[in-house]
Order: structure tokens, then C-alpha cells, then sequence
């Protein structure tokens, strides 16, 4: 998965939410999942890419701890230790409950140095 970001503005023409979808309950599910293994997010923002494909954004999740294992230049191993984590998120929480699919696959990175999560779902697509 490459994710590229540009502007820093929120939203956008393709941001179109689903005509199915409520997206609080996912925020929520998200921010759960975060107070779980960090904190709760500053902010949660979600980007619908497609019908199919969710991009969530969340920042200042980051701990004193993490914060300084990132001072120390411990990148990879913190990057490495937080994925299982962040994996928990269709295992503990009914999320595919809420989507219009299953989530087939999950993608997750961060930007340490800003403390910004991306996270990217990927819903099964139906078989025509």
C-alpha cells in the first residue's frame, strides 16, 4: 500500500460518505481501539476513498513513552510493536457491523514525527 498526502485540508470532492454508512459508530470503534493501546486521538478523521476503500487519520496519539523511544531513534521496532495493536481493531470490536462490506485487509503507518496514524481499510468487494 503507498499512501501519499498532500494538502492539509480535511475533506475533499472524493470524500463522498457512503449512502449507507454512519460514520460515528466507526469513529468511535477507532477511538476505542486507540484508548486501548495509546490514548484517544485528538482527532479523528475519515476519508472514503471509494465505497470500499476508508482512510482514517488520527493525531496526537502518541504516549510520553513512544515519544521518547522515538527520541532515541527506535523507529522500527515501535513501528513494529504497535502493528499487532492496531490489527485488534476487527478481532475486539464488530466493525463490518457498521461498513457496507467485511474489512478484507488493513493497512497501518504512522508519521512519528508529526504523531499522526493512517490507517486504510480495505472492504471486500461483492461478487457480481
Amino acid at each position: 500500500m503507498l499512501l501519499a498526502v498532500g494538502d492539509k485540508g480535511k475533506g475533499g470532492s472524493g470524500n463522498t460518505i457512503p449512502p449507507d454508512i454512519n460514520e460515528e459508530p466507526i469513529k468511535e470503534i477507532i477511538e476505542m481501539i486507540s484508548a486501548l493501546s495509546q490514548k484517544r486521538p485528538e482527532e479523528t478523521d475519515l476519508f472514503w476513498l471509494s465505497s470500499s476503500i476508508l482512510l482514517i487519520r488520527r493525531t496526537e496519539i502518541l504516549v510520553d513513552i513512544e515519544k521518547q523511544l522515538i527520541k532515541n531513534g527506535v523507529l522500527e521496532e515501535l513501528r513494529m510493536a504497535k502493528r499487532p495493536l492496531e490489527y485488534r481493531i476487527t478481532q475486539f470490536f464488530n466493525l463490518d457491523y457498521f461498513l457496507s462490506h467485511p474489512v478484507g485487509e488493513i493497512f497501518v503507518d504512522w508519521d512519528f514525527n508529526q504523531d499522526i496514524s493512517y490507517m486504510v481499510l480495505m472492504m471486500e468487494r461483492q461478487k457480481p
